[in-house]
């Protein structure tokens, strides 16, 4: 058979993880005063989880906070998280 494109070796892509605060085509939504909601979400359950969940857990449950906040004129979002992890991701202890 013929190909007729380029192919490339799809390892690149291995082991790569993408977070984005919401899908393609919204808008992040954000408030004034404390930030933005994936990051604030994301950076408590972190600091709360990292100890003992690995990043795929720790995205769902941000996935999970972020889609249940509504803004004042009922605005919601949903983060978007794409991995190609081959095995659990954990962050270091802290020292």
């Amino acid at each position: 058979f013929r190909i007729d494109v380029t192919t490339v070796s799809p390892d690149q892509h291995i082991d790569m993880l993408r977070a984005m605060s919401t899908v393609n085509g919204y808008a992040a939504l954000r408030h004034t005063q404390t930030g933005s909601w994936f990051i604030g979400s994301l950076c408590d359950a972190i600091d709360r989880r990292s100890a003992s969940e690995h990043i795929a857990d720790i995205l769902t449950i941000v996935t999970n906070e972020v889609s249940k906040k509504r803004g004042s004129n009922d605005e919601s979002m949903v983060p978007n998280v794409k991995s190609t992890f081959r095995q659990h991701v954990y962050f270091p202890p802290r020292l």
